[in-house]
């Protein structure tokens, strides 16, 4: 009986059926410590099991009743505390006040996830300073402002020479990391559109945490090192809302319900499905969204081929994603990432038992940390935010009333657009000049031969946790048979061997071969 089976499976904890991670912190030591010839691979710490103090989003006195293992309450604890908003509001604030001293007419406004509220704990703060200068004057004149104001915690660091120049800095008491540009509209423009576009689609803001937490943790979320910025994250999963069938059908509604779900369809898309080298992403123009040939698209051309193109909605000779280099890299980690939630769905939905359809348990285990968790160290910055803030910050903060919560209105940003029009137009040009020359020398850089990988066919997630059942079911009808006979079938579809430990060794093996020509070279360069 099937049904029968189903039961003694979830009262019986399999632990060879799928673990989280092969090895436990004891045994990973002793691994690295009697290893001399095997190394792991740079990524391994951050897909290890974690321990129970890096998954704080789980409330075991949770009252709220699951229906799906696919559920989890992840967003909510990422989400910015009352006194995290204060704290960044209180930052923009002084460095408003500071600048608006010794020019009054600047105008300072907040840009990307601080604008849009998709940021993370330890993201940084976008600045634009429209200003009646032109770069580098305003770069020195700003940058020595803040360092007299006692704005910052160190020497800021000016980049002049970059596509985009900016100041970045850590502020004194919040330690925030801050990003100012100058006279660029660009990032404002694009902070309205994607504030429009939530309002269209409010579950899309879920998912975007999540994935940009998930790049952030695999430090695979700095554009300047060849990652994935949240803008492009917004994008991506913009793009898969509007073309997946079943949610414009309306049999699939991206809720809470079906957001697990959809994550891990997400991860399958753009970790196997999606063919990089022939499509760019549109989300929004006159000929409408979807995919489209990079050949068609003269906004699409760069090299490596493999790289993902998306089109700036509000710009349509933009790429956005022109920064994201290590395309091959993070698809690698989105398949990881696809494999081991289909595991871990699996394996919950095997071992809770289920309650009139719910899981009474499922507050107790978690799915995302498979593929994720919250280290110490961030939990320590937000706890210190939380400390500082109710021991003198708040009495700090206490004066600006009102003010501080002000963020610059469509309005307002029409008056700068009209104010600053000179300034805007020059910055523009100067960016999209030294954006051509980056583009020009990076294509010369690299070779058209660049190494593609082969991906497998992978079912979805579905039939492949259908198939796991189905072999279990068939393990425990052989071991009845040979149960008069003394024989036993331990067999199980050890789903790690065959998807996880393969991308631990694919990875592996390229990451080697890929370092050791690269000591080899160094190695030639000395002796010649």
């Amino acid at each position: 009986n099937p049904n029968e089976s189903s039961e003694t499976g979830s009262n019986r904890r399999n632990e060879s059926f799928i673990p989280l991670n092969p090895l436990t912190s004891e045994e990973i030591r002793d691994f690295q410590r009697n290893s001399k010839k095997r190394r792991r691979s740079v990524d391994f710490d951050r897909w290890r099991k974690p321990s129970k103090s890096e998954t704080p989003w789980i409330v075991e006195e949770s009252k709220i009743e699951y229906t799906s293992v696919t559920q989890r309450q992840l967003v909510e604890y990422l989400s910015p505390t009352d006194v995290e908003r204060s704290l960044r509001s209180f930052v923009i604030k002084r460095v408003e006040l500071a600048i608006k001293k010794e020019f009054p007419d600047a105008e300072i406004v907040p840009f990307g996830s601080v604008n849009t509220g998709l940021y993370l704990p330890t993201s940084d703060i976008d600045l634009v300073c429209f200003i009646h200068l032109q770069t580098p004057s305003s770069l020195r004149l700003v940058s020595e402002i803040l360092v007299d104001q006692e704005i910052c915690a160190n020497k800021p660091n000016t980049i002049f020479n970059a596509v985009v120049p900016i100041i970045k800095f850590r502020e004194r008491y919040t330690n925030f990391n801050v990003d100012i540009s100058f006279n660029q509209a660009s990032g404002f423009v694009s902070a309205r559109a994607i504030k429009k576009l939530k309002k269209e689609w409010p579950s899309l803001e879920k998912l975007v945490i999540v994935v940009k937490h998930f790049l952030r943790h695999h430090a695979l979320d700095d554009p300047s090192m060849g990652g994935m910025g949240g803008f492009t994250v917004f994008c991506m999963m913009l793009s898969f809302f509007q073309l997946h069938h079943q949610i414009q059908e309306g049999t699939v509604v991206p809720e809470d319900e079906n957001l697990g779900v959809i994550l891990i369809e997400f991860f399958e898309l753009y970790g196997f499905n999606f063919e990089y080298e022939k499509l760019a992403i549109r989300i929004k123009s006159p000929d409408g969204y979807g995919y489209y040939p990079k050949e068609n698209e003269p906004w699409a051309n760069k090299n490596p081929k493999t790289n993902l193109c998306i089109q700036d909605p509000t710009d349509e000779g933009n790429d956005i994603s022109r920064s994201t280099r290590n395309m091959d890299y993070i698809r690698l980690q989105f398949q990881r990432a696809f494999k081991r939630l289909v595991v871990r769905v699996g394996h919950l939905s095997r071992i809770l038992p289920r309650d009139d359809g719910k899981f009474p348990e499922l507050q107790k285990e978690s799915i995302l940390s498979s593929i994720l968790f919250v280290e110490q160290n961030i939990q320590d910055v937000r706890r210190k935010h939380a400390n500082d803030y109710h021991e003198f910050l708040e009495k700090l903060i206490a004066p600006l009333g009102d003010s501080l919560y002000k963020i610059t209105s469509s309005n307002d940003f029409e008056y700068i657009s009209r104010e600053f029009k000179t300034e805007i137009l020059c910055a523009d040009r100067l960016r999209i000049e030294k954006a051509d020359r980056t583009k020009r020398k990076f294509n010369q850089s690299r070779s058209h031969d660049s190494h593609i990988y082969a991906r497998s066919q992978i079912s979805n997630y579905q039939s492949l946790v259908s198939r796991i059942e189905e072999y279990d079911y068939d393990r425990d009808r052989r071991n009845k048979r040979y149960s008069s006979s003394g024989r036993r079938d331990n067999s199980s579809l050890y789903i790690e061997d065959v998807s996880d430990m393969e991308m631990d060794s694919d990875y592996e093996s390229y990451h080697n071969h890929k370092y050791s020509s690269k000591r080899r070279r160094t190695k030639n360069r000395r002796r010649s």
